[in-house]
């Protein structure tokens, strides 16, 4: 169909808008309507024109009294849905003529068509076709229209494929105040992006989150077990800081050394160990870990320069060498033992 047609039935209907026959213009335009979404190629431009033309006069036909109710919402589901990208209409154009039983069928059906849409998982890559495009694209529009969270988040939660699907969720929740919703998308976040560097800005806004809340057990929890998951200084001291401000850290100190001691066979969670104490000012510590699990060569020259620096001038330039030397023999012996080698 070309847009000759289109401005055919585009004529009629303004005749018909002349004349007041609010009935007869609805009827027009969905026939018209009709006839595109039936079609296998795409409209131009100037059609894509037509065609706007064609809803703006549906629309005012039904404020007139033409269509309304569920009858209405049904007609705005297909005629979006048949053949999707080529008619959009706005719902706002529609609300007063749905009224509030036209309006609730529509989310219901909205909300039915979105909750079938496939979940992109975390990793997974979307492939946007017009049907699932043009079902995100009216919920969205539903959302927004009656300022609704929960199908703005099931409209979010449809695509799941990277950690900051689940932070767009969280903070919506955290902004409107629904506590247990928005620690629940975090937890889901962090399930799946834990260990991979791509959790900070979520445990970020848990801390946030929690502070706010007064959720201190919870704001521990999830230090804790992004610590387990990713070991590392960073890790250790943000645990650290929540810890200390309610005045529990020797006791999580003590079970976070006690953890990378039990898994010091790891390379990654004996090199942690040393470099904890390291900063921690245990430089002793840190040396006698060394020595048992051994470490890689430049954190073994930190060690050596560390101690040397915190041990009497006298004895320090006759022991260095010595203990440089033994490091290295017993580091290496205790380190192939326990790991293979670094």
């Amino acid at each position: 169909m070309t847009g000759s047609p289109l401005r055919t039935h585009r004529d009629r209907v303004v005749s018909a808008v002349a004349a007041g026959e609010h009935t007869v213009v609805a009827e027009l335009c969905e026939a018209a309507l009709l006839t595109v979404r039936r079609r296998s190629t795409a409209p131009d431009r100037v059609e894509l024109t037509l065609i706007q033309e064609l809803l703006d006069a549906h629309a005012a036909a039904c404020r007139h009294g033409a269509r309304s109710g569920p009858a209405l919402a049904a007609w705005l589901l297909r005629v979006q849905l048949e053949q999707p990208g080529r008619c959009e209409p706005a719902l706002a154009d529609w609300a007063d003529a749905l009224g509030e039983a036209g309006l609730a069928a529509y989310r219901r059906a909205v909300e039915a068509e979105c909750a079938r849409l496939p979940v992109v998982p975390y990793g997974g890559i979307q492939f946007q076709d017009r049907r699932r495009r043009a079902v995100l694209r009216m919920t969205e529009e539903l959302a927004d229209h009656l300022g609704c969270v929960d199908l703005t988040v099931l409209q979010l939660s449809r695509d799941l494929s990277a950690g900051w699907q689940y932070l767009s969720i969280a903070v919506l929740l955290h902004q409107r105040g629904r506590s247990r919703e928005c620690l629940d998308w975090l937890d889901r976040g962090l399930a799946v992006t834990r260990g991979t560097g791509a959790d900070e800005p979520l445990l970020d806004l848990a801390m946030r989150h929690c502070r706010s809340a007064g959720l201190f057990e919870e704001a521990l929890r999830l230090r804790r077990e992004a610590f387990a998951a990713r070991p590392g200084l960073d890790a250790y001291r943000r645990l650290r800081a929540v810890a200390v401000e309610h005045g529990c850290w020797a006791v999580e100190r003590d079970r976070m050394l006690r953890l990378l001691h039990e898994r010091s066979w790891e390379r990654r969670h004996r090199t942690v160990l040393i470099e904890i104490l390291l900063w921690e000012g245990d430089v002793e510590s840190a040396w006698a870990s060394a020595l048992r699990y051994g470490c890689p060569e430049e954190l073994r020259r930190r060690l050596i320069q560390a101690r040397a620096a915190t041990r009497p001038r006298t004895t320090a330039g006759a022991e260095s060498a010595g203990d440089a030397a033994t490091s290295t023999g017993r580091g290496r012996r205790a380190g192939a033992a326990g790991r293979g080698g670094d």
